[in-house]
């Protein structure tokens, strides 16, 4: 999945550079500005949200997909349901890491 997330994880961390490069120059401004913290603290929240929204955002892209292409192959049958099989290779792709191969 990692291959898949790699643009989805750069743009976050483009933006998280650039807002810590504003926090440094708000603070090298001094107390003067009262609001420096309340901006830091917006900012620090975006640090840890911003990712976290990113990795919801890739993968539910990725469930997604796999879904459409499970459901394609189901088509003609009135009430697809999983197999046993099929329940056996997803869970051996999610202990081994293989998941997106």
């Amino acid at each position: 999945m990692a291959r898949e997330a790699v643009y989805t994880f750069a743009e976050p961390a483009v933006r998280n550079a650039i807002y810590l490069w504003l926090v440094h120059r708000i603070i090298g401004l001094g107390a003067d500005y009262a609001t420096a913290w309340g901006v830091f603290n917006k900012i620090r929240w975006g640090l840890v949200m911003v990712p976290g929204q990113a990795l919801e955002t890739s993968a539910l892209a990725f469930v997604g997909h796999q879904w459409a292409v499970w459901k394609k192959n189901k088509e003609g049958t009135s009430k697809p349901a999983a197999s046993w099989v099929e329940i056996k290779i997803v869970q051996l792709k999610l202990s081994t890491g293989l998941y997106g191969s």
